[in-house]
């Protein structure tokens, strides 16, 4: 079963949020973000939020961009874009963690999604 998150006008749940690393160092990750609807794609060094019981966390290997991607960045596609915004979809991975009520993937799976 996937939980669906219900989205709050103009505001993304606490759980999508993903909080910049002060250092690089201290990053979990590093994904290629905008962090405006101006601002150039830039590192974005963060930090995993706790991983709820139906999550599944993945490294990502490969991923699309396509023209909807950036204007989605730019709030051309929509008003509801949420920053940072890293762009991309259409993603392979590799599986790194589950929550504990997922049963269809365990770590070390190769994964795949298109939002």
């Amino acid at each position: 079963e996937v939980k669906l998150h219900t989205m709050v006008e103009g505001q993304a749940p606490e759980h999508f949020m993903y909080p910049r690393a002060a250092k690089l160092e201290e990053a979990d990750a590093v994904a290629y973000a905008f962090t405006s609807s101006t601002s150039k794609l830039e590192q974005y060094p963060f930090k995993f939020p706790e991983l709820d019981d139906t999550d599944v966390r993945a490294k990502i290997l490969h991923t699309g961009l396509c023209q909807s991607d950036c204007l989605h960045a730019r709030c051309r596609w929509h008003s509801n874009t949420y920053y940072p915004c890293s762009p991309g979809h259409e993603v392979i991975g590799i599986v790194t963690a589950v929550g504990k009520s997922v049963k269809n993937f365990k770590v070390g799976d190769t994964m795949g999604a298109c939002p």
